[in-house]
This record gives structure tokens, C-alpha cells and sequence, in this order.
């Protein structure tokens, strides 16, 4: 550590006396290690610029999105020990996007990043521009006879942050839509393995044709898998893959079932660890307590649901649900979505995780009978007194359900 620190200042120095520091691959790397986890390099609190020339290593998916990729470089091609990752390194205008044993020159500035979880630990060039030295034809070994199961089988064993070194090429149909950027012509979208209803996500897919895919439509994706993990999520994806429409589909209307919160606690149980329902249910229910308030740029809130205010349970969650305002604890909801068996198994730093719940995405929206509480209640102050939620309204207090307290 005394060695890392002493380099380190070593670097800094330097730095002070250049606006741009040339710096080989394991000196960056030892640099950004150094440094507290979310902290850039910094000159008297001005961000240090760093040059590092390297080789593209790993963690390459071949594919620009938004003019932009994410890779690893190191001092020479082969490297598997010590790699520094471009994160998000702007490309240069019509480029191609690198892969391994690439070339590239890359301005930026260091950073120590940790996840939440402390699954993802890396060194990293962030906010950095891209100069490609060297580029070779992109090899792509393809496995057609790999399926989605074992896809998903083979990224589950990766560790986590982790890519394949391998190409994997799938036909399937969309199951579920997550996002479409018309603008980057991207697609994130789920895909389901069959034998145990495991879903593999093909996340920011660059769509090609300029077609965009609907639920039902049969596609053909191109690319390196990855494991995602962090403290929500723990799936195996595509990351930004190439992606075809190949043939439209013909779902149909689609039957959505009423549920209660305890029904649909029991099918998420009989479905395997990880797996996804195939059918979408109505789900009412109780908000029984705020697990992320309103996040106003997603649109989204996360809570869990229970049938009875009086005996809430804490075992059903609504993860991410598409809403446009925070929403009071004791609110009768409606919750329109795929329900899933999420699994987390347990590390050093981390507990088990095993939770019935809607996945990303799924719709919220308020009851009739809720509506003129709502809006009554975010109207109000929320006060808590000996454990329990109160609203106060013209200087009446009220039971979440709307009953006035005495």
C-alpha cells in the first residue's frame, strides 16, 4: 500500500507541472486504486487529465452505442491480471466500434468505482476520449448451438462485471420490452428460457434495419453475455448486442388475471429462483412501505404490498413501478405486471435474498376509491407517531386509510 500511496503522490506532482500526464496502463491502474472508491484524480480540486495507450484486453462487447463503448485495455493484448477500464470512452466520428487486441490512445480521468454492493471494484477512465492506433478485423465465434438456457446457465458461472470471451448468437421472441430509444435505436428487452422460465436480457440492443421490436416478435441477437450484478439486480444479459427483427409476431390480445397480494405471492413461489411468470396479472393491494421514494427522472417508485393494513407482510415488492408522483404508505393501488421469483444468494459482505416481486417496468396505478385520498393526502402532512403514519389536515389527523383519529 505504501508503494501504491508513494506512486500515487509520484503522479500528482507530475501533474501539477503538465495540463496532460502520459501514464502506462499499470501506473493508471495503480493510481485509481489509490484513490478513495468515487473519488477522480484531482489537482489542488481541479481534475487531473491522464493520457494511457494500451491494448483493448476484455470486457468488450463490439458494438457504439450513443457514440460511445465501455472496454478494458492493458499493456499488451493477452493481459488478464491487471486492466483498466474505459467507461464510456467517447469514439471517434464513424468509427468502429474495438475489440480485443485493438490499439487506442485514451484521454481521461481516473477514477476508484465501487457498486453498491461491492460486487464491482474497479479502476476506471472516465469522461475520456477514444483515439483508435490499431484496429484488426473483428472475429466473431459464434455458437449456434448454444441455447438460451444454457446461455444463461454460462453467465450465471461468470463473475460478476464480468464478460464471456465468446460470441453467442440466439434466435428467440421477445417476451418483454424494458426501454426503446428511438433516438440511439436501442432496445432493452427479455427473452425467456423455456424448461425453467429463466429470462435473459438483451440490454441496449442496437437494433438493425431501423426496426424496432415488439412483444411476441421473433429476433436474432448477436453478442458477449455478461453478469450484472448489484444490490437490486443479479442477471445474465447481452450487453449491447446486435439485434434483428426477423419476423413479426401475433400475440393477440393479452388476458390479464385479478390477483390478490397473497396469490401473488403464491405463483411467485412456484416458480423456479430467477424465473419470470409468463402472464401478466392485476395486482391489489396496499402500499405497506416505501423501499426507494418517487425517482422524478425514471418515473418510477419501489414499495412492498400487502392485502391488510392491519397485518402487513413485507414479502411482496413492486420493483420500479412506472408512476408519476410519490405515493403514501396505506394507498390502495393497482400493480399491472409479470411477477418474478428473485434470487440473490448470500456472500461475505451480503445476506441472502429470496423475494417474490414484479420486475422493472411494471405499471402502478391508483384505485378509484384511493384517488380522492391521494390527493387529499399529498395535500397534507405526514407525521409518524409510535411507529405508525398519520396524516394532518386542517388540524385533523387521519389513519393512512383515511379514518379520522380521535
Amino acid at each position: 500500500m505504501k508503494k501504491i500511496l508513494t506512486l500515487c503522490a509520484a503522479v500528482i506532482a507530475a501533474m501539477s507541472m503538465n495540463a496532460q500526464t502520459v501514464m502506462d496502463c499499470d501506473a493508471a491502474y495503480d493510481a485509481a486504486f489509490a484513490l478513495n472508491s468515487g473519488d477522480t484524480l484531482t489537482i489542488n480540486q481541479e481534475v487531473a487529465i491522464v493520457v494511457v495507450t494500451g491494448y483493448v484486453t476484455d470486457g468488450v462487447n463490439g458494438t457504439i452505442s450513443n457514440g460511445q463503448q465501455t472496454f478494458y485495455i492493458g499493456k499488451s493484448a493477452n493481459e488478464t491480471q491487471k486492466t483498466l477500464q474505459v467507461y464510456k470512452g467517447t469514439m471517434p466520428e464513424n468509427a468502429s466500434a474495438v475489440n480485443k487486441g485493438d490499439k487506442v490512445k485514451v484521454t481521461g480521468k481516473l477514477m476508484h468505482y465501487v457498486n453498491s454492493s461491492g460486487s464491482v471494484n474497479v479502476a476506471e477512465l472516465v469522461r475520456s476520449s477514444v483515439e483508435i492506433l490499431e484496429q484488426h478485423a473483428l472475429v466473431v465465434d459464434t455458437v449456434s448451438d448454444a441455447t438460451i438456457c444454457e446461455i444463461i446457465s454460462e453467465g450465471e458461472s461468470l463473475t460478476a462485471g464480468a464478460y464471456s470471451d465468446e460470441f453467442y448468437e440466439v434466435v428467440a421472441t421477445v417476451d418483454s420490452l424494458t426501454y426503446t430509444s428511438t433516438t440511439n435505436k436501442t432496445q432493452t428487452f427479455f427473452i425467456r428460457c423455456v424448461d425453467n422460465g429463466k429470462m435473459l436480457q438483451a440490454y441496449n440492443a442496437a437494433m438493425q434495419d431501423n426496426t424496432f421490436a415488439e412483444e411476441g416478435d421473433t429476433v436474432k441477437i448477436i453478442g458477449k453475455i455478461m453478469h450484472y450484478v448489484d444490490t437490486n439486480r443479479d442477471v445474465v444479459e447481452f450487453n449491447g448486442p446486435n439485434a434483428w427483427v426477423i419476423a413479426k409476431g401475433n400475440a393477440g390480445p393479452k388476458v390479464v388475471q385479478r390477483v390478490t397480494v397473497a396469490q401473488a405471492v403464491t405463483i411467485g413461489n412456484e416458480l423456479a429462483r430467477k424465473a419470470v411468470s409468463k402472464d401478466e396479472y392485476l395486482i391489489v393491494g396496499y402500499v405497506d412501505s416505501i423501499v426507494t421514494a418517487y425517482n422524478a427522472q425514471y418515473g418510477n417508485i419501489t414499495f412492498f404490498m400487502c392485502d391488510d393494513m392491519a397485518n402487513p407482510t413485507y414479502d411482496f415488492e413492486v420493483y420500479r413501478g412506472t408512476f408519476d408522483a410519490d405515493i403514501p404508505v396505506g394507498t390502495l393501488v393497482y400493480v399491472t405486471g409479470k411477477i418474478q421469483h428473485y434470487y440473490k444468494a448470500a456472500t461475505d459482505s451480503s445476506d441472502e435474498v429470496d423475494l417474490i416481486e414484479t420486475p422493472a417496468g411494471a405499471t402502478v396505478s391508483l384505485t378509484e376509491d384511493a384517488i380522492s385520498r391521494f390527493e387529499e393526502q399529498t395535500n397534507s402532512v405526514k407525521v409518524l407517531e409510535n411507529g405508525q403514519i398519520y396524516i394532518i389536515k386542517d388540524n385533523v389527523k387521519y389513519s393512512v386509510l383515511g379514518v379520522e383519529v380521535k
